[in-house]
């Protein structure tokens, strides 16, 4: 259950920032799409070097 609840808030948070991206930078969908993916991808990159240098 508590699986589903972080997978639904996760989809709810990566919507909204899609929606923000597209709507305030005035991009199509695919771009907008294209830069939450990228911000997703460098956050976690960043989480596990900072993690490393622990």
């Amino acid at each position: 259950m508590s699986e589903a609840l972080v997978f639904g808030v996760m989809m709810a948070m990566l919507t909204y920032q899609w929606f923000v991206l597209r709507t305030a930078l005035s991009l199509s969908g695919l771009a907008a799409v294209a830069l939450v993916m990228l911000d997703l991808f460098l956050s976690a990159a960043i989480s596990d070097l900072a993690d490393g240098m622990l």
